[in-house]
């Protein structure tokens, strides 16, 4: 498993599909469906982008999004996970958005020890703060 995190609009997509030859139909737009249908057809893809998005509906609709995604990387042991940074910039007054944004930094320190590898995008550059996968 390979994760690829950085800030909104900084270009973890395109470092995903232009580096690492990865092309959109492999790839799971979690932010475009909703739960439901991310959950159903997850399974298809090698790729989830917007990871982020999927634990914000899980946390919301009361769903555990930890057992989706282990069983996700079990039979995907080769995955790459796309996630906005979501820990930064101004703190949420509503403790739904709190609770996401806690729920995400978890998940992903959970997720990282697991992973071969883990790239930052900063401004379209990549930044390898764990080599492998």
């Amino acid at each position: 498993m390979k994760i690829i995190v950085g800030g909104k609009y900084n270009g973890k997509l395109r470092y995903v599909t232009e580096q690492l030859k990865i092309p959109m139909s492999d790839i799971c737009d979690m932010a475009s469906v909703d739960i439901s249908a991310a959950i159903d057809k997850m399974g298809e893809y090698p790729v989830l982008y917007h990871l982020e998005a999927f634990i914000k509906a899980s946390v919301l609709n009361g769903i555990d999004h930890n057992s989706i995604l282990d069983k996700y990387i079990t039979g995907h042991p080769d995955c790459i996970l796309i996630c906005d940074e979501t820990g930064a910039g101004v703190i949420p007054t509503e403790p739904d958005e709190n609770r996401w944004r806690e729920e995400t930094g978890n998940t992903l320190c959970r997720l990282a020890e697991k992973a071969g590898g883990i790239t930052r995008i900063i401004y379209g550059t990549a930044e390898e703060l764990k080599y492998g996968g």
